[in-house]
């Protein structure tokens, strides 16, 4: 079996036992059945993955999308050694730093290439991650797009997968609240805007490699660059709180695994609600959920095995200060 079916299938097998949707979708049991949809079914049309670009661009700003972006993305892709449009994409947020990153790639085989940061215009809350409805925090943790929006109040918007599995096995509220999207716009409660012109472009490169076979674009959010110097800097701001120091410190070890390899990590989740990033990408059907000894699978990513050694990349730039967040009325 070639790599890309298989990674559909482990995809497919996945979306059967991980509830999607917004709060009340995601509150089921572990294996409650869903109706059969693909990844990305727009906002009121239900269409297989093959007219998934089709039926996208059939919505007016999608559209416009395309007009608007795809000659400025193209030399964007040329300047970052790509070829336009990229097979798959992935997705970045440091919240500390106020930046989305799209990483891109040609090949399911190589690393993914930074092609471009956009600055995420407001955030509310504070640095740590979502446990309750109307908390006003940005979640953090490993997630991935399971909803485009060509009709959002914000021009275009994507969904997170939020509360995802971890979420739900820490819960300390009845209600995680959900709905949280990458949109446009500078508004929001707990979303992360990046504008009109930039979420056009993000937007409609998430359809591209939808349409070119990726059937999970992961995203990644962060309180910061999780580097060892941020990694001390939190600990010294937040040092009391041990149990936050402790989950930061389990984010960074997908963090450093993506800083060393440029490839996604196989992330899953323990009995305790704990992200686990092994080195190896664990790719047979037995490691999906089903047995009780192993951990329920949360994000799949590369199905090519990680680089045998981690590779220079060079050290991210940090920077200074803590950002002010505040929101405004939630879109939808």
């Amino acid at each position: 079996m070639t790599r890309r079916p298989l990674r559909t299938l482990i995809g497919a097998l996945i979306f059967a036992v991980l509830p999607l949707g917004g709060a009340a979708g995601q509150s089921g049991a572990l294996g409650t059945p869903i109706p059969p949809k693909p990844l990305g079914t727009p906002v009121d049309a239900e269409v297989g993955p093959q007219a998934f670009l089709a039926n996208q661009l059939t919505f007016e700003r999608v559209a416009g999308a395309r007009k608007a972006t795809d000659a400025r993305l193209r030399e964007q892709f040329e300047e970052a050694g790509l070829s336009y449009p990229a097979s798959e994409v992935f997705l970045r947020v440091f919240k500390h730093e106020r930046i989305l990153q799209l990483w891109a790639r040609n090949d399911t085989t190589a690393a993914f290439t930074l092609v471009k940061e956009y600055p995420v215009c407001a955030l509310p809350g504070q640095l740590g991650p979502k446990q309750r409805m109307g908390d006003l925090q940005v979640p953090e943790g490993f997630y991935f797009i399971d909803r485009f929006n060509p009709r959002s109040n914000y021009h275009l918007s994507l969904r997170v997968n939020y509360p995802n599995l971890a979420d739900r096995m820490r819960r300390q509220a009845l209600s995680l609240g959900g709905d949280i999207f990458i949109h446009g716009g500078c508004q929001t409660v707990g979303c992360v805007p990046i504008e009109n012109d930039n979420i056009q472009e993000v937007y409609w490169l998430a359809v591209q490699a939808m349409d070119a076979g990726q059937r999970i674009i992961p995203v990644h959010i962060f309180p910061a660059r999780l580097d060892p110097e941020r990694l001390r800097w939190l600990e010294g701001t937040f040092q009391p709180e041990r149990d936050l120091l402790a989950f930061w410190h389990n984010l960074a070890e997908g963090y450093t695994y993506f800083q060393e390899t440029r490839r996604v990590p196989w992330v899953t989740v323990d009995a305790r609600g704990r992200y686990s990033v092994p080195r190896v990408p664990r790719l047979s059907a037995d490691s999906l959920p089903g047995d009780p000894a192993d951990p329920a699978i949360s994000l799949p990513a590369d199905s090519a095995p990680p680089l045998p050694r981690a590779v220079p990349v060079g050290r991210d730039s940090a920077a200074a200060g803590r950002p002010a967040m505040k929101g405004v009325p939630r879109h939808r």
